[in-house]
């Protein structure tokens, strides 16, 4: 299933080379136009997290919310769902596109945003840290920017995330992992968190396999 409207992640307890947006200190700001028109629009994902050799990856679930539970081995074998947004955006510092990985309590944050401005992509927002570095508690403020002029990013790709980011395994190759600890020739797959994320459109090597829930 994977890809989840952003409104079910409350349901869920527990050539465009993108790079990830790094504010690591208290303080520290990027100056972005997010890359989306409308709300249903986000990258939101109901995913497994599994250790995969030496780091923990996502992999789409295979199931809705509300279906059988057996449609997915690892919901069926109790790893725990998690949902997860990925925001793609235009930095205005350096002019490429970034993402930014946030759970389900940012949603209202950006909800909120397109409560007031309808389409995110054709204004300027700044995001400011506040929290130290390690900080559990840090968080993250968004502020309009009416007087810096937007560009143009219309023909700018979002990112697809499933097949690369996050993992498109097929419920078989799910099931072997529960068996064997490993997903079926795992030393083939180089893909992780820091590699670029491929365009969208793009297929990944293997059969995709995952539903998507309608949006």
């Amino acid at each position: 299933m994977g890809r989840i409207n952003p409104n079910e992640m409350e349901r869920y307890e527990s050539n465009n080379s993108s790079e990830w947006l790094k504010l690591q200190n208290d303080g520290d700001v990027a100056r972005v136009q997010f890359l989306y028109k409308t709300y249903n629009d986000l990258d939101t994902f109901a995913c497994h997290r599994v250790q995969v050799g030496d780091t923990e990856r996502y992999v789409d679930c295979k199931r809705d919310y509300d279906s059988p539970i057996d449609d997915c081995p690892f919901c069926a074998n109790g790893i725990p769902v998690k949902p997860v947004m990925i925001l793609s955006m235009y930095d205005h510092a350096d002019g490429k596109v970034k993402i930014w990985e946030r759970g389900k309590t940012f949603r209202k944050k950006i909800e909120a945003l397109f409560n007031r401005y309808p389409n995110l992509s054709t204004m300027v927002f700044e995001i400011e840290r506040r929290g130290a570095k390690g900080d559990k508690k840090t968080q993250y403020e968004i502020f309009p920017m009416p007087e810096v002029k937007p560009v143009d990013v219309s023909e700018i790709e979002r990112p697809e995330f499933i097949g690369s980011f996050i993992l498109d395994k097929s419920v078989n190759e799910m099931q072997y992992y529960i068996d064997h600890g490993v997903f079926p020739e795992e030393g083939s797959d180089k893909t992780n968190e820091e590699e670029p994320i491929r365009r969208r459109g793009e297929q990944p090597s293997h059969r995709r396999t995952s539903r998507r829930a309608g949006m």
